[in-house]
């Protein structure tokens, strides 16, 4: 039932605790019982209401006080014997009114069945556990009945009612302790699929900090050696415009981002530039040494020579960088 030995040792926890908790409910329940039996004996046995309640209210004391006991069970070792214990109390005062009426045929034969089945029901017992409770209680009976008459039919049909309820109870008893125990192995599982979940996550941001990082680190690199350049560097997007440019350019041409490049061309080379960007730009091509006349922002024309390369990330166009150097000196 249980993959790893801490399995099993955190369902012994669990059912300690949970026992702990119930132990409250089974004195309770014993107790009550105890009191509504008196209800029964001012019918059933009027000649011996005062001696039978006298018995029940020592039987309850006595519960009180297990309670008192399942209280300062801070660590709860001790559950199952103190709720065994008053289980035991409440069938021996049983017991001993079927004896005091002096026959097997006592109608408080049923108060045994309703203490068994209230424990053995409450109570998170093991099916073992159950058997040994539930034949605990046979023979308690049984060593009073042997006291008052020899074997009969009567005490023979009580017997046999007594241990099908004690099979019954063992049954049910196995079906919820392996209910209990899957629920306990699916709470580990979740738990272990957390954790590992929560490790994955912490390892994933961990990681996308140290990529973030890196990209950072890269984008400041090319930033600095992108502004370092002394030729003039723009990016355009497809239809021309100005995305991005180094402070060479600024120099030349002014700020003028958003703008179309086809603007710093001078009109005759318009046509060459629009040519060259469409070829970058459909066939994919680099496009080296172009040469045309720009526009500085003082109006002055320089001799430019272009070389252009089409940017794409994933299968997308960026755009078109320009690399743009001032040939006027070397055409003089």
């Amino acid at each position: 039932m249980f993959s790893r030995q801490g399995d099993n040792e955190q369902f012994r926890q669990e059912t300690q605790i949970l026992h702990h908790h119930r132990v409250y409910y089974i004195l309770l329940v014993g107790m009550a019982v105890m009191l509504l039996f008196t209800a029964l004996d001012s019918i059933m046995a009027p000649e011996y209401f005062s001696e039978f309640l006298l018995c029940r209210l020592f039987a309850c004391g006595i519960g009180a006080l297990l309670m008192v006991f399942n209280y300062y069970d801070r660590e709860h070792r001790n559950a199952w014997i103190i709720g065994f214990a008053g289980y035991i109390c409440a069938s021996a005062v049983i017991v001993l009114m079927i004896m005091r009426m002096g026959k097997i045929t006592s109608p408080y034969y049923v108060g045994l069945l309703v203490i068994m089945t209230s424990y053995t029901a409450i109570a998170p017992l093991t099916a073992p556990v159950t058997l040994i409770s539930g034949f605990s209680l046979v023979c308690m009976y049984l060593a009073g009945m042997f006291y008052l008459e020899p074997l009969s039919l009567s005490l023979f049909s009580n017997l046999f009612f007594m241990v099908c309820f004690v099979c019954i109870a063992a049954t049910q008893s196995w079906a919820d302790t392996a209910a209990r125990a899957r629920e306990c192995d699916l709470r580990i599982a979740e738990k272990t699929a957390a954790d590992k979940l929560a490790d994955q996550a912490d390892n994933l941001e961990i990681e996308v900090r140290k990529r973030i990082a890196e990209q950072e680190s890269s984008e400041r690199r090319f930033k600095l050696l992108y502004e370092a350049i002394t030729d003039d560097i723009v990016l355009v997007t497809r239809q021309g415009d100005i995305l991005q440019e180094n402070e060479s350019f600024q120099q030349h041409f002014g700020d003028i981002g958003g703008s179309r490049f086809i603007e710093t061309v001078s009109q005759k080379d318009q046509d060459k530039a629009e040519k060259m960007l469409a070829e970058v730009i459909e066939h994919g091509r680099s496009k080296n040494a172009y040469q045309l006349t720009l526009c500085t922002q003082t109006g002055a024309s320089i001799a430019a020579e272009i070389n252009g390369v089409l940017l794409m990330r994933s299968n997308k166009v960026l755009g078109v960088q320009l690399v743009i150097r001032d040939i006027s000196i070397r055409r003089n």
